[in-house]
């Protein structure tokens, strides 16, 4: 057998760079920091010449929040700097630095804007149960069960069908007052032979027949701007959950997985995206707003292009796709929005995109969807309607990039407050000969 070789240092004779050693333990692997092994002159417990060139190292580099105490300072007794990487420098011993002359550096700034992100993706998570409603729809319960509870959605106490006399009263009813988003349609209508005002409760009125009550020269009101923070805080919180991978994380915690296998992988920030918002009237706007903080880059399509928006106009959804990094669905459905985004949109944001959802399902051909999320042809997510509510393709329910709501951005009780004023204005305004303070155009 031949003799081994003395084991033969590294050093990079251009590189004059101090030995350095990583220092971690077992649960801050190198993964998130592949690049402190490209620092010259820098060797980890795995390296052969670990144990070669411990005790002159001149610099430690401490991995995430691995303890550096004093019994692992023993370990490299010539250290003259420890350097962080953390944001903060509680799992140092800075008493025994300090007792030994060694310098102490931390990340400084490096993580603040995307550590800023995340609370305030924990502090929407929580306020709006997002996390808990994304476990609630993949259980199964909302087909079952119903309505995710949050808030009192005591809106009026009208004549509902449950009233004995509803049946007398229904015929001379002069205003219909639809519930969320349930169907008003043409033989419904035949029910109320003497409305006069259907009052929407909802964002969107799509559910309702339109040409019907044009026909029949009803007036028609939604829900205005009662649900518009609401709904723009629910999608920043939507794209936030799925850029940071707050639900799935919070999966992985709850799943006992975090001490087994160790961190949860890396999610992306929200800072510098480039934000393409479909349809920008109350809703879009404020999610306009709520992205400026962010430092993200917001352009939009709309039906027409407002003079008074600064940010730069798509004439259609294609060319706004391309051009971002998320794209967020503001837009009300109609013929000429259904299935806007098809295949080739969702390709076009491609494999790093991200899609949120808080317009209507049927805004988006879900099959496509589906299908391009499986093959990995779109970075992820956030849905908080679908096209068949509350049946949801059931291939989403195992996609941790996914984050699925059941059709909720507008539950809270300060939205439906504000509701609750919305509609009875507008009954008070229409029987009192006023404006209508949310008229739907019926000619649009």
């Amino acid at each position: 057998m031949a003799d081994s070789q003395p084991l033969q240092s590294t050093l990079v004779t251009d590189n004059h760079l101090p030995l350095s050693i990583i220092h971690h333990n077992h649960i801050f692997t190198l993964s998130f920091y592949p690049w402190i092994k490209e620092i010259g002159n820098s060797f980890d417990p795995s390296d052969p010449l670990y144990l070669i060139h411990r005790p002159s190292a001149r610099v430690v580099i401490v991995v995430g929040h691995s303890p550096l105490k004093s019994e692992h300072l023993d370990l490299y007794p010539s250290v003259e700097v420890v350097v962080g990487t953390s944001a903060g420098v509680d799992h140092i011993d800075l008493a025994e630095c300090r007792r030994r002359n060694i310098h102490v550096t931390g990340a400084g700034d490096a993580f603040s804007e995307d550590v800023a992100d995340y609370a305030v993706a924990l502090l929407l998570d929580v306020l709006r149960h997002v996390s808990a409603a994304d476990r609630y729809v993949r259980s199964g319960l909302w087909p079952v069960v119903g309505d995710y509870p949050l808030g009192n959605k005591e809106i009026i106490n009208p004549l509902d069908p449950s009233d004995p006399s509803f049946l007398i009263h229904g015929p001379s009813a002069r205003a219909v007052i639809v519930l969320g988003p349930s169907p008003l349609k043409s033989e419904h209508l035949d029910q109320y032979p003497s409305v006069e005002i259907v009052v929407g409760t909802s964002a969107g009125v799509d559910h309702i027949d339109l040409a019907e009550c044009r026909r029949r020269n009803i007036h028609v009101t939604g829900a205005g701007d009662a649900f518009s923070e609401d709904v723009a805080d629910y999608a920043i919180a939507l794209l936030l959950d799925v850029l940071r991978r707050v639900s799935a994380a919070d999966r992985y915690v709850r799943s006992g997985l975090w001490p087994v296998i160790g961190d949860y992988p890396l999610g992306n920030k929200l800072g510098g995206k480039r934000v393409g918002i479909v349809g920008f009237g109350s809703i879009g706007t404020m999610v306009g707003k709520r992205l400026e903080p962010f430092g993200c880059s917001i352009a939009y399509t709309s039906r027409n292009k407002k003079s008074q928006i600064p940010y730069p106009f798509y004439s259609t959804v294609l060319e706004l796709a391309t051009a971002s990094d998320a794209l967020i669905l503001c837009c009300s459905l109609s013929d000429k929005t259904h299935h806007i985004v098809n295949r080739e949109v969702l390709m076009a944001l491609g494999k790093r995109g991200i899609l949120v959802n808080i317009g209507r399902g049927a805004i988006v051909d879900e099959k496509e969807l589906v299908k391009v999320l499986g093959g990995g042809e779109l970075g992820g997510a956030g849905l908080d309607v679908y096209e068949n509510e509350p049946e949801i393709p059931k291939e989403l329910f195992t996609m941790d990039n996914v984050v699925l709501s059941p059709h909720r951005a507008v539950l809270t009780p300060e939205s439906f407050g504000a509701l609750k004023d919305v509609v009875i204005g507008n009954l008070k305004a229409f029987f009192s000969n006023k404006p209508l303070l949310s008229q739907v155009n019926l000619n649009d």
